[in-house]
């Protein structure tokens, strides 16, 4: 399964956004995060494990203008779905 097919929820953060994420994808999120970190060196990148939860959250922040940067990354990743 693809990252965007898996994501189930998107939070809005000051700088960014937050995705959470079904355990299972927890190797693609890490690659996921070595790809982002190579090409978008502007970005904060974190993955969160919650206590109990089996989900993961991919954190992703940056400097003034990062959210209009990753609402076009993820229109297009997304494909008009909404989260």
């Amino acid at each position: 399964m693809k990252l965007a097919d898996a994501l189930l929820e998107k939070r809005e953060l000051d700088n960014g956004y937050a995705l959470r994420l079904p355990g299972e994808m927890f190797e693609q999120a890490c690659e996921t995060m070595a790809i982002e970190r190579r090409c978008c060196g502007f970005l904060s990148i974190r993955l969160e494990v919650v206590g109990g939860s089996s989900d993961l959250w991919l954190s992703l922040e940056g400097p003034p203008g990062t959210k209009q940067v990753l609402d076009s990354e993820l229109a297009l990743i997304l494909g008009g779905r909404n989260l």
